[in-house]
This record gives structure tokens, sequence and C-alpha cells, in this order.
């Protein structure tokens, strides 16, 4: 009711428009907030790794070694064996750093989920993800032997 003309259109007797409003401008639920924020946060840790790696790689392509002896970064695996271990190893250690991120990422959101169920299953999805992939990393040495003794 404006009447006066004073009041803006929609906020009646000094109320907030965000607590009056429905729809498209309401203010965003707590899980939204929090769930941008993660979001920000993500895209800021991929952009500072970006940068960490590319800072890294151009300081061990321009550094000049410190004695005339030659540099090696990377010795060669004396066998077949050594080749597949290492490897094995890598591809270990990625699979746990992905599992815990995904465990991370899905118990922040099962904490933000404020009941939402479809946020909820989100998360339980994620949590589930990380755990198969502490079983592939646990398996990993097994799978490689079975795969040793198929080769030959």
């Amino acid at each position: 009711m404006n009447v006066s003309g004073l009041a803006p259109r929609g906020r009646l007797h000094g109320q907030h428009p965000a607590r009056t409003a429905t729809g498209p401008t309401a203010a965003p639920s707590l899980a939204e907030t929090v769930a941008t924020g993660i979001a920000a946060a993500v895209r800021l840790a991929a952009v500072i790794v970006t940068i960490a790696v590319v800072t890294g790689a151009i300081a061990l392509a321009t550094a000049a070694p410190s004695s005339a002896a030659e540099v090696v970064l990377a010795q060669a695996p004396a066998s077949f064996e050594a080749l597949v271990t290492n490897l094995r190893n890598w591809i270990v250690g990625l699979l746990v750093g992905i599992a815990t991120l995904f465990i991370t990422v899905g118990g922040i959101r099962l904490l933000a989920a404020d009941g939402d169920p479809g946020e909820v299953e989100r998360a339980k999805r994620s949590i589930r993800n990380g755990l198969v992939g502490y079983a592939l990393a646990a398996l990993a040495p097994m799978i490689v032997a079975a795969l040793r003794s198929l080769v030959g």
C-alpha cells in the first residue's frame, strides 16, 4: 500500500525486502552460499596449483647446473619390473589423493546440505566414489600381480 509514495513498492511497515520477497529475488539459503563459496575456493585452489606447477616447470627448465657435471632429473628404471612398480606406486598415490579430495568434498557437501535430499544424495555419492578410489588403491598391487601373471 503505497499511499504516501514514500515507501518503495513491495515493502510494508519497514520490513526487509529479503524477508518478504519470494522467487528470484529471495536471499540465498545457507547451503547455496556455502556451495558458492566452496566452488570459488576450488577454482582458486586450481589456479594456485596451476601457477605453482608452471612456475616450478619454468624454474627447472631455466636452472643452470651448479657444477659442470651432467644434471639428471630422472633416471630410467633398471628393468621392466622396476618400471611397473614405479608406475603402480605413482597411480596408487594419485588414486589416494583423488579419493581424499572426493571424501572431503562429500563431507563438506553433507554439512552444507541443509536438509536438501538432492544435495545429501550427491554428498553420499561423492563419499562413496572416494571409498571406491581407496579400494582401488588398496587393490592396485594385486591387480598388477594378476596382470604380470597374465603377461608372463
